[in-house]
């Protein structure tokens, strides 16, 4: 089939400006030669009524980096940008030749905002990008690498002074008791510094008295799951701290986003005749096939290589999730405190199955909050996911978050009812000017819900059945909320100390888990006002 090429209005920059987005790597080919880059222009939008008549022609399956005037940056195809934001007007010659100076929510969005609609466009930077087949999968791996350097996955224990530090636990090495042991699980694409390190800025006072807190009730038995969470899936994560886990371990865990779906899967061990629904032939119920909601979600079935590919991941998920279970009950893990920040329990529809629309989000925000993007070092991945077009399916990590996945189906399993504590701190982004059009914009994109400008907000509140009185949340909400701010407020840091050392029979400020936000994202309507449908 052959590639369709656009003609774009605009001043074509005989250089990129400087940005920090825009990384020396983005010219360079990586060592492995999974991705070269093979040519990287610039264009700077214009339209004809203002006297604009350059033109640069494309194709359409070049990556675009588009940097918005707010600082956004979303990296796409050059054909979804021409097909989502593009105008056409009259070429030179008399053809088509598209303007595209602004990004804003489908016309059948449904809002009383329109005049907040509109976000204008300060760059276009298109990259010319080979790729080798599968290379968004090995790259991934890659990616993981540097996220977690120089410490390995694995059980590390972590410092609650006054500077983020994490060290090595010997594999042979016992877990102190004397009492519960904290345990941090990161986010996806991130790390536990990425996570929760601004618990540690110096900044932080709310940050810092909690640390304080913390550090006199767990002194030495505070700890950090440093994970893959892309190229593996929850239980397997889950499972490889699991088997790190004493007998009789009490355990007090703090998660973020995805990690909190590893969360979930240690409460398994309370649950109720447990080994009798998850027996060899519940688990290959399960696991049986692909039910996420993939065609609501625009994706096309699976090729016979993933496909394949995919059921060999079921397979070690389902015997994973088997030894999971038996270590959990065998050696009596129990969670008796879980804050559970920003958790997609009940899928997310990762960007309606663009997959690079979520990410560009994660890269924004990660360098909002933590000074540099998420992909600085590791454009390659994003080029090739880009590129590719990669199906969220294809990554074990990000498959487990998608609707109707064998996890999301396994933590609503009916019968399943756990003993585990769960706090739930939730997010809602608001704001005015620049970030409620950008709220708008992913909206229309991802959830047509509320959200934390990452995950949906009434996913937030899904999970495993918990009795009465034995779940809570509390909600934050407003400008200063964003995916990556929960660490950093003084509210729900408060928050994240109270579900930590509240009293068994007490709620600690936090509202009964029933009166929390429930609606999940509208999923056909996002995808049908994303496609201009």
């Amino acid at each position: 089939m052959s590639i369709p090429r656009f003609r774009l209005r605009g001043r074509i920059a005989p250089t990129a400006p400087t940005s920090p987005d825009t990384p020396a790597a983005a010219q360079a080919t990586p060592d492995d030669g999974l991705v070269a880059v093979a040519s990287r222009r610039t264009l700077i939008p214009g339209r004809a009524r203002d006297g604009v008549s350059g033109e640069l022609e494309v194709a359409g399956d070049e990556v675009v980096r588009v940097e918005l005037d707010n600082g956004f940056v979303l990296w796409t195809r050059a054909d979804a940008l021409v097909r989502e934001h593009g105008r056409r007007s009259r070429a030179r010659d008399g053809g088509d030749a598209w303007e595209i100076d602004a990004l804003a929510p489908s016309a059948n969005a449904a809002t009383a905002e329109r005049g907040l609609l509109g976000l204008g466009v300060r760059v276009l930077e298109f990259f010319g990008v080979r790729v080798k087949e599968g290379a968004a999968r090995k790259l991934g791996e890659h990616f993981e690498e540097r996220q977690l350097k120089p410490l390995a996955p694995g059980l590390h224990r972590a410092s609650l002074a006054d500077r983020f530090a994490l060290a090595p636990l010997a594999a042979d090495a016992k877990l102190p008791g004397g009492g519960p042991l904290l345990v941090f699980l990161h986010g996806t694409a991130s790390s536990c510094e990425g996570s929760f390190g601004k618990l540690w800025d110096a900044g932080n006072a709310a940050g810092a008295a909690a640390r304080t807190r913390l550090a006199a009730a767990y002194g030495e038995r505070a700890f950090a799951l440093e994970h893959r969470s892309l190229t593996e899936s929850p239980v397997s994560n889950a499972l490889a701290l699991a088997r790190r886990l004493p007998q009789d371990a009490e355990l007090h865990v703090v998660s973020h986003s995805r990690g909190g779906l590893i969360g979930e899967l240690l409460c398994l061990g309370q649950c109720e005749a447990v080994r009798r629904l998850l027996d060899a032939e519940g688990l290959q119920s399960l696991f049986a096939a692909d039910r996420t909601i993939a065609e609501q979600l625009g994706l096309q079935p699976l090729s016979p290589k993933e496909a394949k590919a995919r059921d060999h991941a079921y397979d070690a998920d389902r015997a994973a999730l088997a030894e999971l279970v038996e270590l959990l009950v065998e050696r009596k893990v129990r969670v008796t405190r879980f804050v559970r920040a920003a958790c997609p329990a009940r899928g997310t529809t990762l960007a309606s199955g663009r997959l690079d629309r979520w990410l560009s989000m994660l890269d924004f925000l990660a360098g909002r909050a933590l000074g540099g993007g998420l992909f600085a070092d590791g454009l390659d991945f994003l080029l090739a996911v880009v590129k590719e077009r990669t199906d969220p399916r294809t990554l074990p990590g990000l498959e487990a978050m998608m609707p109707g996945s064998a996890l999301t189906r396994l933590l609503h399993h009916p019968d399943l009812v756990t003993a585990a504590d769960l706090s739930v701190i939730a997010g809602d982004a608001e704001g005015d000017t620049v970030w409620q059009k950008l709220k708008l914009l992913v909206t229309d994109w991802f959830y047509g819900a509320d959200h934390d400008l990452v995950v949906n907000t009434g996913s937030m509140s899904g999970g495993l059945r918990r009795p009465d009185g034995g779940a809570r949340f509390r909600l934050d909400r407003g400008a200063r909320v964003d995916h990556f701010s929960y660490f950093r407020n003084a509210d729900s840091v408060g928050w994240l100390l109270a579900g930590l050392t509240r009293g068994d029979h007490e709620d600690g400020g936090f509202r009964p888990l029933a009166e929390a936000p429930q609606t999940p994202p509208r999923w056909r309507e996002a995808v049908r006002r994303a496609r201009g449908g």
